[in-house]
């Protein structure tokens, strides 16, 4: 047998010195809102329309097509990634009916393209809550089909799932996320908030979940985003806990930015939020955020809070593929042998190369 010996394509490299990706910031757009305008895309990488239905039939659920067009035409103006969030809480019936024959979940996947082409969308968030026993085989089948069938047009997949208190009352829930759903999924968005009680959006909850899902689950922290809420919650008497908009607190109370609470309103401030956007550069990937139109436009702005964050964040190096028949392709994480080229890669991140085999003489 003849040894050979692996060499990095030089012009690839070269390529990828110039291409970088930035820290994502990850929105959600609630369709009950009046309009699009106010939303600052440009500090947003991605941003998903929220929501879409799902049939028994997989179809995909009618919106408001004009509002949703007008997101696409203005995200992608400012250079950010738009997508449609399908599901939302009370769908899981829906979505059992429809991913529980094999023509349902091939339906499916095939209509979620048809959506993206008809809409120019660059993705597709799904929003199951929750898969059960009886499912958790399905929907990462399903998973798994609806990413490759995005990944062909260089399209994206997330996947939202809920914080640990859920999987702590009905454990059957977080296993149910199977693992096959991380190599599936682009970005695992995890909601980590109204966890009950005064302040439904702790920090020390945020660690544990990073914690919880690359850790405990394996998932690849880059793919790992932290949820955040753009809203405050009020723990009543009668335990009853309303929400409130931030914009809405702010409205009220100019100073809200620079603390946690106004009066019996729990959210996150500004200060918090950095902290939080750390936390995710440091042990995820990213920020997902529930729901940007809740934001303000001032100095008071969250979103604003979080993108001055970011932007000291370095970025992260991005690798243009080359594929051919002769010319395999190699996946490398930072920490091993690309560091012996002089390659320096932020840790977790990933990048794919094409290689060229020469037979050593």
């Amino acid at each position: 047998m003849v040894n050979r010996k692996i060499l990095l394509a030089a012009f690839c490299i070269g390529l990828a010195a110039s291409a970088h990706a930035r820290f994502p910031v990850i929105g959600y757009f609630a369709s009950w809102n009046d309009g699009t305008a106010d939303i600052q895309y440009s500090k947003l990488t991605h941003l998903n329309y929220s929501f879409a239905g799902t049939g028994a039939d997989g179809g995909i659920g009618s919106v408001d097509e004009d509002k949703l067009r007008d997101l696409v035409a203005r995200g992608h103006q400012a250079g950010t990634k738009v997508g449609v969030a399908i599901g939302g809480y009370g769908a899981e019936q829906t979505f059992i009916a429809m991913s529980s024959t094999q023509s349902g979940r091939d339906k499916f996947v095939a209509n979620a393209v048809a959506y993206c082409d008809r809409f120019s969308l660059d993705g597709i968030d799904i929003d199951w809550e929750y898969p059960l026993p009886a499912q958790a085989e399905v929907f990462e089948s399903l998973m798994k089909a609806l990413g490759a069938a995005l990944h062909k047009g260089n399209r994206y997949l997330s996947i939202a799932v809920k914080n640990q208190d859920i999987y702590m009352k009905d454990p059957d829930i977080g296993p149910n996320f199977r693992s096959g759903i991380f190599a599936a999924a682009d970005f695992i968005n995890v909601m980590a908030y109204d966890y009950g009680g005064t302040n439904h959006s702790p920090y020390d909850k945020a660690a544990a979940e990073l914690d919880y899902w690359v850790k405990t689950r394996g998932c690849p922290r880059a793919k790992v985003m932290l949820g955040v809420p753009f809203y405050g919650k009020e723990l009543k008497p009668d335990g009853k806990e309303p929400a409130t908009a931030y914009k809405d607190i702010a409205y009220q109370d100019r100073a809200v930015a620079t603390r946690d609470n106004s009066g019996n309103i729990w959210y996150n401030g500004a200060a918090t939020l950095q902290k939080k956007a750390q936390l995710a550069a440091d042990f995820g990937g990213g920020i997902m955020i529930w729901e940007v139109a809740q934001d303000t436009r001032d100095e008071t702005s969250l979103l604003s809070a979080i993108a001055k964050k970011a932007a000291g964040f370095p970025d992260i190096p991005a690798v243009s593929v080359m594929r051919s028949a002769s010319a395999p392709t190699v996946k490398a994480a930072s920490g091993d042998w690309f560091s012996a080229l002089g390659i320096r890669l932020p840790a977790s991140r990933r990048m794919e190369v094409p290689v060229i085999l020469i037979p050593a003489r």
